[in-house]
């Protein structure tokens, strides 16, 4: 049952996915953002998980000058979310053999008009993920979102030089 799961997670991570100059010129212009964590399988991960990598994100996000909007005000001033999806995809034998499965993906989510129609959507316009095999569990998740964000944050600051003050 893990293989096919891990199949599916797999292409679902790779098919579709933005990469390139479109996806990070679609990260230009942006100053505002809100984080969402996602956790499956915390009875293995642990419940402690979600904030941590919440405060992790937010703090890089936020020194990297990107404002950081709560879900109270999100829908009114901000049109994009980073979008942190953590999937413990081991059965029951990973509990005792101390190895875990885990699919991480990072996305920035943004409403979107489209061009035929002229209609609005939400859509993945960046993506990053992964699946890894871990016995060092947590540390190894904080890690690889870290790494992911920090993905993002160089695509985000190419796309929004900073400006010189004359």
């Amino acid at each position: 049952m893990t293989k096919y799961l891990l199949l599916v997670v797999l292409a679902s991570s790779v098919i579709g996915r933005p990469s390139g100059e479109s996806a990070r010129e679609s990260l230009r212009g942006i100053r505002s953002v809100r984080v969402y964590i996602d956790v499956q399988g915390e009875e293995l991960i642990g419940e402690t998980i979600a904030p941590v990598i919440t405060i992790d994100t937010e703090l890089n996000l936020r020194e990297h000058k990107l404002r950081v909007i709560d879900d109270d005000t999100a829908l009114a001033d901000c049109n994009m979310t980073v979008f942190v999806n953590i999937l413990e995809t081991t059965y029951s034998s990973g509990a005792t053999t101390g190895w875990y499965s885990v699919s991480i993906s990072v996305e920035v989510d943004q409403f979107c008009r489209l061009g035929r129609n002229d209609s609005s959507t939400i859509a993945t316009t960046w993506s990053s993920g992964r699946i890894l095999y871990t016995d060092n569990l947590q540390s190894r998740i904080r890690e690889v979102v870290s790494n992911d964000i920090d993905k993002f944050l160089n695509d985000w600051m190419a796309s929004n030089p900073p400006t010189k003050s004359p």
